[in-house]
């Protein structure tokens, strides 16, 4: 029996939404281009958009270095729910929503099953990438399960 790995991403803004419906929320048309992008640089342009996003990559998909190279030049507004949609009709191994605010992504077959459940550490507010791979590389039940990147 080999333990499966996974790569976890998330990348978080603190912004008020203004939306009051889940995925009204306006962005720059510009995320639908960014959609065709693996799913590691679409991410990096949500948290350069200001959108609140999290990802499960898994262990055995090549993770893609560098920073995408796409600008938010025009300004023509979609909705949240239009980008959901254009990374899930691009991504077939991929499937994105909207879970409390934030973007989603994860694998649609191995997933990490324990990221189904609720967190054993409850609800955490950190601030920066090595806090929250701190506090959460600390819980009994993410130890030797994912390694963040």
């Amino acid at each position: 029996m080999s333990i499966r790995m996974s790569i976890i991403v998330m990348v978080g803004v603190v912004a008020a939404q203004a939306a009051a419906t889940p995925g009204s929320q306006r962005v720059s048309e510009a995320l639908l281009k960014a959609a065709d992008l693996d799913p590691m640089p679409f991410v990096m342009m949500l948290a350069q958009a200001g959108i609140p996003a999290g990802l499960e990559v898994r262990a055995s998909d090549e993770i893609p270095r560098g920073k995408p190279n796409l600008q938010f030049t025009n300004n023509q507004m979609v909705t949240l729910i239009e980008v959901v949609a254009a990374f899930n009709s691009r991504h077939i191994g991929y499937r994105a929503e909207l879970r409390e605010g934030v973007f989603v992504i994860r694998p649609v077959q191995n997933r990490a099953a324990y990221l189904d459940r609720p967190s054993s550490i409850g609800h955490v507010t950190v601030s920066g990438p090595m806090s929250a791979a701190q506090k959460i590389g600390s819980s009994a039940e993410s130890v030797g399960r994912f390694g963040l990147w």
